[in-house]
């Protein structure tokens, strides 16, 4: 009954108070409306500031956050390329020709890893995906390996020929192994040891080249190939070939880059004017490359192969012979492997021939089929005066040069030079041998442990998904 009282009152007195309200305070001392009407715009002003501040620092928290969960699966990239490392060195009774399509670990609670491993030529292609929530980094690239201990040295004689001489001012710096002799006046150590005819499985090269041989063959009944010579330039349609051209003929590529496809040509291969490859396989019966940008490719040839102007950085594997000119440079990743086979049963064709002045970086590799009945002795790695190397050269015959300098290793059972027509064997005439001063990514051949080494150019790509499979 008092509280009805109570609001019975306070409604009353709500009801008949007719004095107006008001908004200032004039003087009197009434309240000024300009005055409440500046409070409420800072009031606003304050709150939107607030409400945007708000706003910029969630932004910021979720740029944060998705920074972090970014770099946490590009690490776990690159540990898929530490665990591809592993199985390549024999880890989980793997092998160094370990491959995958799709393999996937799950480090925990933390991430997954996804590895795709090929061999690409003699280098491996490796696609590593981490991911971490609801992020992805994609890192792929073209993989050699580290040297093989055997190639720790600056020169190998594997050859029954003796010491070595020094001659007309050769320097030497490093240590040799040689099979017998010495080398006199030479302070640093001479190992003298028997030493394999190579530093890996002497098969290794052999099975390399058949296995590309197959794949040729097997792509030459493309039934979409073309049955003439081939032209490709910058007007040229390949929309309709895909990824894959196989042409029956000669083919020219000028004027235009390539980019992931394989190329198999039947006869002559011909790059000039600008014409690139890139992540590109070509496999050929006879290349030529002129004034061209072979990169992170592999070119194969049952023939001879010209390398005469350019960048090359990239393999080369030829069954005949390879050329090498003075207009064409070349990066960390060149590797020329050369395996001189069997002509008609009788005698051994091919070899590595680099001309005067030329400048190679990489690795040289030629090995001569054992099966001939009949060996041409003449070396499997020629180098022209005034070549320079840096990186290695390896054959399991012998090797001429003169007045050369070399950064890097020798392997071969001996050297050949010659001067006045005098022929010379383990003669060093005019030539500076001394270690390498950068780290040459060497074929996925030789004795494990291994380390995966990448080109200086590698492709990294993030992506977010939705769902979570943690």
């Amino acid at each position: 009954m008092h509280c009805f009282y109570i609001v019975r009152k306070i409604g009353a007195k709500s009801a008949f108070t007719s004095a107006p309200l008001s908004y200032g305070r004039g003087a009197g001392g009434e309240v000024s409306g300009f005055t409440v009407y500046m409070v409420l715009a800072i009031l606003s002003i304050a709150t939107l500031m607030i409400s945007v501040f708000l706003i910029r620092v969630n932004a910021v928290q979720k740029s944060a956050s998705a920074t972090v969960k970014k770099t946490q699966a590009y690490y776990l990239a690159q540990s898929g390329v530490e665990r591809a490392s592993y199985f390549l060195s024999g880890g989980d009774n793997h092998s160094i020709d370990w491959e995958c399509d799709n393999y996937v670990e799950k480090v925990g609670d933390f991430g997954i890893i996804t590895l795709q491993c090929s061999r690409f030529g003699v280098y491996s292609k490796l696609i590593s995906t981490g991911r971490r929530l609801d992020y992805t980094c994609t890192y792929q690239n073209i993989f050699g390996r580290t040297l093989p201990e055997l190639l720790k040295p600056v020169i190998t004689l594997t050859g029954h020929s003796g010491g070595l001489e020094l001659k007309d001012g050769s320097t030497l710096s490093g240590p040799v192994v040689l099979f017998h002799g010495g080398i006199r006046y030479y302070q640093s150590p001479v190992i003298i040891k028997v030493s394999p005819s190579l530093p890996f499985d002497s098969t290794a090269v052999y099975k390399t080249v058949q296995k590309i041989n197959s794949e040729c063959i097997a792509l030459l009944a493309n039934k979409n190939c073309i049955t003439s010579d081939f032209v490709i330039n910058e007007s040229t349609d390949l929309t309709k070939y895909g990824d894959t051209i196989v042409v029956l003929g000669n083919l020219a590529i000028s004027g235009r880059e390539l980019e992931n496809k394989v190329i198999i040509v039947s006869g002559t291969a011909t790059l000039e004017r600008n014409a690139a490859l890139r992540m590109t396989m070509l496999f050929c019966e006879t290349a030529y490359v002129n004034d061209a940008r072979v990169l992170h490719s592999v070119v194969y040839t049952q023939k001879k192969c010209l390398l005469r102007g350019g960048m090359y950085n990239a393999q080369c594997i030829t069954n005949d012979s390879l050329v090498i000119k003075k207009d064409m440079s070349f990066g960390t990743m060149s590797v020329c492997v050369n395996y001189r086979s069997t002509v008609n049963d009788t005698i051994v064709s091919g070899g590595v021939y680099l001309d005067e002045n030329v400048k190679y970086q990489g690795v040289i590799i030629s090995v001569m089929d054992s099966l001939a009945k009949k060996r041409c002795w003449y070396p499997s790695i020629t180098l022209g005066q005034h070549t320079s190397v840096n990186g290695i050269l390896v054959t399991n015959q012998s090797i001429y040069m003169k007045k050369n300098s070399i950064k890097g290793h020798i392997w071969a059972q001996q050297i050949e030079s010659s001067d006045k027509n005098v022929a010379y064997t383990n003669y060093l005439i005019g030539c500076t041998i001394q270690p390498s001063e950068i780290n040459i990514p060497f074929p996925l051949f030789g004795p494990p442990p291994l380390k995966l080494i990448a080109d200086q150019v590698s492709d990294v790509h993030y992506q977010r998904v939705s769902g979570r499979e943690e």
